[in-house]
C-alpha cells in the first residue's frame, strides 16, 4: 500500500513538473515572440508617425486599423507605411507610388469612379531592430526590381529597366528622403 502511494505521488508530480515546465516554455516563447515583434516594429512606428503627422495626412477615415496608413502628397503620390504583423509572417514595408490615373466610371459600382495604380513604385524593407534600409525594389511598368542603389539592379537582366527609368527611381528616392528622411543609397 505505501509502494502505491508513493508511486501516485511520484506521478502527480511527475505530471505536474511537466505542467510547470510546458507553462514556463509558453511564456518565454511569448515573451520572446512580444520582444522580437517590438524590434521589428519599432522603427516602423516612426515612420508611421512621420507619415501621420505629415502635412499631407488630412484624414485617416475613422478606422481603428492602424497597422496601416497611406497619405497622397501634393502631387498625388501614395505614401504609405504597412506595419509588420504580430506573429512575424509579414515584414511590413514603406512604399510610394506614382500618382493613380482615372479610367472612368466602375462599371460594378454605379455612381463610383475606378482608379488604376500608377505604373511605378518603390517598396523600403527596414532591418529589424535598427531600421536602417534592408533591401529596396521598384515596380516599373509591372516589373518588379529589386536595387542595389539608385541605378544598379540586383540581377543584370533587369539593369535595362533601371537605365530607362532613372528619372522615375530619381523621383521616388526624394519622396522617401523629404517625407521619412532616410539616407537613401544614391549612385550618380
Amino acid at each position: 500500500m505505501k509502494k502505491e502511494r508513493k508511486e501516485r505521488i511520484k506521478r502527480i508530480l511527475h505530471s505536474k513538473a511537466f505542467i510547470l515546465c510546458f507553462t514556463f516554455l509558453f511564456l518565454i516563447l511569448g515573451v520572446m515572440s512580444i520582444a522580437w515583434y517590438y524590434g521589428k516594429y519599432k522603427p516602423f512606428h516612426k515612420y508611421y508617425v512621420k507619415t501621420e503627422n505629415s502635412v499631407y495626412c488630412t484624414d485617416k477615415k475613422g478606422e481603428a486599423d492602424i497597422k496601416n496608413i497611406a497619405v497622397w502628397d501634393n502631387d498625388k503620390f501614395t505614401l504609405s507605411v504597412s506595419m509588420p504583423a504580430l506573429w512575424l509572417w509579414d515584414d511590413g514595408n514603406l512604399a510610394i507610388t506614382s500618382p493613380m490615373e482615372l479610367v472612368g466610371p466602375d462599371p460594378e459600382n454605379p455612381g463610383k469612379m475606378m482608379y488604376v495604380m500608377g505604373d511605378y513604385s518603390l517598396i523600403i524593407w527596414l532591418e529589424d531592430f535598427t531600421g536602417n534600409i534592408k533591401e529596396l525594389g521598384v515596380i516599373l511598368d509591372g516589373r518588379q526590381i529589386y536595387l542595389e542603389d539608385s541605378r544598379t539592379a540586383r540581377y543584370e537582366e533587369y539593369q535595362p529597366y533601371v537605365d530607362e527609368n532613372t528619372d522615375k527611381i530619381d523621383i521616388l528616392f526624394r519622396k522617401a528622403e523629404d517625407l521619412w528622411g532616410l539616407e537613401m543609397p544614391w549612385k550618380e
